[in-house]
């Protein structure tokens, strides 16, 4: 039940490693703004997902279905180059979701130069 009353906390969960020879970007979004798999009525939104930059002591942000920022942004982009950049999560759906068998939501990164 801890993990439940305080959810799960996912250091470096995700990495990507990214090349480029332009300045670039990369937005982060749910494919959904509910989870599949859940019960019929209740949807679990994508929101109970969080997410930061590994490394990083800022606020976790709540996951949505609409285009955020991850890693720059399209007004101020990063440097040309080559590196890896992890990503954490934190998971909390409190007791507000009923249990069910098969939960799934994509996340989608996008790196761009636009």
């Amino acid at each position: 039940t801890s993990k439940i009353d305080n959810g799960i906390e996912l250091l470096g969960a995700t990495t990507f490693t990214y090349r480029s020879n332009k300045a670039w970007f990369v937005t982060i979004k749910a494919g959904s703004a509910d989870f599949t798999g859940g019960v019929s009525g209740s949807p679990m939104p994508a929101s109970v997902i969080s997410y930061r930059l590994n490394g990083t002591a800022v606020p976790y942000k709540p996951l949505s279905n609409i285009e955020q920022s991850l890693l720059a942004s399209s007004g101020s982009k990063n440097a040309r180059g080559i590196g890896t950049q992890s990503i954490d999560f934190q998971i909390d759906p409190g007791y507000n979701y009923p249990p069910a068998q098969n939960y799934s939501l994509q996340v989608i990164y996008t790196i761009s130069n636009l």
